[in-house]
C-alpha cells in the first residue's frame, strides 16, 4: 500500500520583518524607565516605615527574635508582625 501523500511545506523565503522604529523604541523604553523609577521611589518611601521582614500577610520572615513578634497558638506557624507601619522599626531588633 502507497504512503500517504504529504504535503511539502512552502519553499518560499518567510516575508522580510519591518525594520524597527528607532523612534518608537526609545519613547517606549523612556516610558519603561519612568514606570520603574516611580515603583523605585515608592519602594524607597515604603522601605523608611515598613519592616523588611513583613510579608504581605504580615508574617515576620525574620531568623532572628524581634520584639515586634508575635507568636500565636500554633508554634510551627511563622509570627505574626506586630509592629507598626509608622514607627521606626530597626530599634526592636535584637541583633
Amino acid at each position: 500500500m502507497p504512503a500517504p501523500h504529504r504535503k511539502q511545506p512552502d519553499a518560499s523565503p518567510a516575508p522580510l520583518q519591518p525594520a524597527a522604529d528607532p523612534a518608537r523604541l526609545k519613547e517606549s523604553l523612556t516610558r519603561l524607565f519612568e514606570i520603574y523609577r516611580e515603583i523605585s521611589a515608592k519602594a524607597d518611601e515604603v522601605i523608611a516605615t515598613r519592616c523588611p521582614y513583613k510579608d504581605a500577610r504580615s508574617r515576620c520572615t525574620a531568623n532572628f527574635s524581634c520584639r515586634n513578634q508575635f507568636f500565636t497558638k500554633d508554634r510551627a506557624a511563622r509570627p505574626v508582625c506586630a509592629g507598626s507601619d509608622k514607627l521606626d522599626y530597626r530599634s526592636a531588633w535584637d541583633i
